[in-house]
C-alpha cells in the first residue's frame, strides 16, 4: 500500500535532483502565508491534499502542487517566472511521475492555474492538479485483531510456461525460485538462475563457430555445427608394428602412427558417421571384423554372410574430406579381357545399385592408399576386398604431363606408357573408385 507520506516522498525525489534546485513542502495551503518571502530561497514547490476517495480496489489520493518564484521589485521578471514554474509543473514534474519512478500510478490529466502575488507577496507561479490511484490493502492487513474475513487470504501460485514448475506461497511471502540444470548430452555441466536470459557461445581453437542450425524444442537447444566445425574423421598414418629400440628416438623407440591395425581409425580422436572407428564400410555402416571374419550391421548384431563384401561398394573413412563433405568408395569389378582404354570406358557407364553414375577407375594414389601388401601379391586379397587377381593397373600412365615420383613407379610397378593402354590386359578384374557426397550418415 502506498500511503501519503510515500507519495511525498516520490514528489520530494523530484526536487532533490532538479537543478533549479527549488525547495519542497508539504502543509494544508492555509499554512502557505507563513513562508516569508525574505526568509526562503526559491522556486518552491509546496504540495497540499485537496481531495480523496476509496473505489473497490483503488485509494485515490488528489493533492495541489503549487510552484512559485520570486519576483523583481520592478515585476521585469514576471513572465520568465511565470514561464519557467509552469515548465516545472506542466513538463518536469509530470514526466518525471510518468516515466521517472515505478512507486505510484497516476491519472494522466494535469490541471493548471496560474497565481500573481497569490498568499505569499512579490511571488508569481502556477499550481497543478494531480490525482495518485493506489491500491487499496487487502483484509488481510487491516491492524484489527481478531479478524475473521468472509475469505481467508489466498495463497498465490508460481509457475511457469509449461505448467511443469508450479508452486503456492502463502500471502506476503517470499518464493525462492530454483535454479535450472544445463546438460549437454545429457551431461550436466552446471546450473542457470531462473528467469534469466543466458548465451549459448559455441567456441573452437580459431574462434567463435557459427553453427548451421540453432533449434528450441521444449527444453532441449539443438545446435548443428557446420561439417567443418566437427571432429577429424581422417586417419593418421599407420605404425610399422617395430616396438624393438636401437637408440633413442627412432622408430621402436617413438612409435609414430595410429593403432597397428590398418583396419582401424585412430581411437583417440577419428570415427566415421556411424559412430565407430572402422576405417572400411558399407555404404549402410556395416563392416567386416577382422578377427571373426563376420560381417556386421551398424548395431554391431552380426549377421549371415550371404553376399562377399565385394559384392558391395568400400567406403574409406581414412579418406573423408569433412570440409567439402566427400569420401571416397572402391568397387573391384570383373569386366573380362579389355585394354586398359576399354577397360576405363566400362567402368566409366559402371552402375552399383543407386549408384548409376560417377564411376572411374582408380588412380595410382587411389590404388596405392588400399594396398594392404603392397611387396606381395596378394596386396588387395584382405576382407573386405578378398581379390587375389585385381589388376595392379591403373588410370595413372607414366609419361603425364605431371609424371609420377620415379621412386613410386619403380616401387609399385604399376604405371604404364602410352602405347600399353591399347593393349589387351591378362587381368580381368580392376579397380573402379568413386566420390561420395557425406550428409549424416547418408552417401549420394
Amino acid at each position: 500500500m502506498i500511503s501519503y507520506n510515500e507519495i511525498l516522498k516520490v514528489i520530494e525525489a523530484f526536487t532533490d535532483g532538479h537543478k533549479f534546485k527549488p525547495r519542497f513542502y508539504a502543509e494544508f495551503v492555509e499554512q502557505l502565508p507563513n513562508l516569508a518571502t525574505e526568509d526562503i530561497d526559491f522556486p518552491v514547490i509546496f504540495c497540499n491534499p485537496t481531495n480523496g476517495s476509496t473505489l473497490e480496489n483503488v485509494e485515490v489520493t488528489e493533492v495541489e502542487i503549487y510552484c512559485l518564484d520570486r519576483l523583481r521589485k520592478d515585476r521585469k521578471n514576471t513572465n520568465d517566472v511565470v514561464s519557467d514554474t509552469k515548465q516545472i509543473l506542466s513538463q518536469d514534474l509530470t514526466r518525471w511521475l510518468e516515466e521517472g519512478q515505478q512507486d505510484v500510478e497516476i491519472e494522466r490529466a494535469y490541471p493548471c492555474q496560474p497565481y500573481n502575488n497569490y498568499l505569499l507577496d512579490y511571488t508569481a507561479g502556477w499550481s497543478m492538479r494531480v490525482v495518485f490511484h493506489n491500491e487499496r490493502i487487502s483484509i488481510c492487513e487491516v491492524p484489527v485483531d481478531p479478524i475473521e474475513p468472509s475469505d481467508s487470504c489466498q495463497e498465490a501460485t508460481v509457475k511457469n510456461s509449461d505448467n511443469s514448475y508450479t508452486q503456492s506461497v502463502e500471502s506476503g511471502g517470499t518464493l525462492i525460485l530454483p535454479n535450472a540444470s544445463a546438460s549437454v548430452n545429457g551431461n550436466t555441466e552446471g546450473q542457470i538462475p531462473s528467469v534469466q536470459d543466458f548465451n549459448v557461445n559455441i567456441v573452437d581453437d580459431s574462434g567463435i563457430v557459427t553453427p548451421d542450425d540453432v533449434a528450441i524444442s521444449g527444453t532441449n537447444l539443438n545446435i548443428t555445427l557446420s561439417s567443418a566445425a566437427q571432429a577429424s574423421g581422417g586417419g593418421r598414418l599407420l605404425k610399422t608394428g617395430v616396438t624393438q629400440s636401437v637408440t633413442t628416438n627412432d622408430d621402436g623407440f617413438l612409435q609414430e602412427g595410429r593403432n597397428n591395425s590398418w583396419f582401424i581409425l585412430d581411437t583417440s580422436r577419428d570415427t566415421n558417421p556411424f559412430g565407430n572407428h572402422q576405417r572400411f564400410t558399407g555404404t549402410s555402416g556395416g563392416y567386416y571384423d577382422q578377427g571373426l571374419s563376420s560381417y556386421f550391421s551398424v548395431d554391431g548384431v552380426a549377421t549371415t554372410r550371404t553376399l562377399a563384401f565385394p559384392d558391395t561398394i568400400i567406403i574409406d573413412w581414412s579418406q573423408w574430406d569433412q570440409v567439402n563433405a566427400e569420401v571416397v568408395g572402391y568397387r573391384p569389378v570383373n569386366i573380362g579381357l579389355l585394354s586398359l582404354i576399354n577397360g576405363i570406358s566400362a567402368i566409366t557407364s559402371l552402375s552399383v545399385g543407386i549408384y548409376t553414375s560417377g564411376w572411374r577407375m582408380w588412380n595410382e594414389y587411389e590404388s596405392e592408399a588400399v594396398r594392404y601388401r603392397p611387396m606381395s601379391n596378394s596386396m588387395y586379397n584382405w576382407s573386405p576386398f578378398e581379390v587375389s587377381s585385381l589388376s595392379s593397373f591403373t588410370c595413372t600412365p607414366i609419361d603425364q604431363t605431371a609424371p609420377l615420383p620415379a621412386n613410386m613407379i619403380l616401387a609399385t610397378s604399376t604405371g604404364i606408357g602410352k602405347s600399353a593402354f591399347n593393349s589387351a590386359s591378362t587381368r580381368f578384374t580392376y579397380g573402379s573408385v568413386r566420390t561420395f557426397t557425406v550428409t549424416g550418415t547418408a552417401l549420394t
